[in-house]
């Protein structure tokens, strides 16, 4: 073998087991976030009717003020009418929505509200809980989920 040969045998062999390290952080952290969101999907999913209106009213809560005095249409998922409706009258401080319609085609479980006009939209559905959470707690989440692995 060549001298230049043996070089590059010996760049690609060093430049191999310099990304290994890497390679291993990387294989750790996807196995950690899947086991997350698994669990968090997990979570959402065992979730019952009452606790998905909840989560959905304390969403809609933060946005009470921009909706008052509109006429309202509202989605749902994952609850009945008659909950998404009151969710919907107790969070905002509005009267009877002009219509609402069950609607599979949403995100995740929870409500979408949007005025008659089209000038406002609000979402709350369980996708936002579930990011908010997960940007807010991963680290404990991790910790809780997979501490054999963040010890390697």
């Amino acid at each position: 073998m060549s001298a230049a040969a043996d070089a590059w045998i010996k760049r690609y062999r060093l430049e191999t087991l310099a990304r290994l390290p890497l390679d291993k952080i990387r294989y750790k952290t996807d196995l950690i976030d899947r086991r997350i969101r698994n669990a968090m999907e997990s979570f959402v999913a065992s979730l019952g009717e009452e606790r998905i209106a909840a989560l959905s009213e304390s969403l809609m809560r933060v946005a009470a003020s921009q909706f008052a005095g509109l006429e309202l249409t509202l989605r749902y998922k994952g609850i009945g009418r008659p909950r998404a409706v009151a969710a919907v009258k107790t969070a905002l401080g509005v009267g009877e929505p002009r219509s609402a319609v069950e609607d599979s085609r949403l995100p995740a479980p929870g409500i979408v509200v949007e005025s008659v006009d089209g000038s406002l939209t609000l979402k709350a559905t369980l996708d936002l809980v579930e990011s908010d959470l997960l940007d807010r707690q991963r680290g404990e989440l991790a910790k809780a989920l997979c501490a054999e692995a963040l010890k390697a």
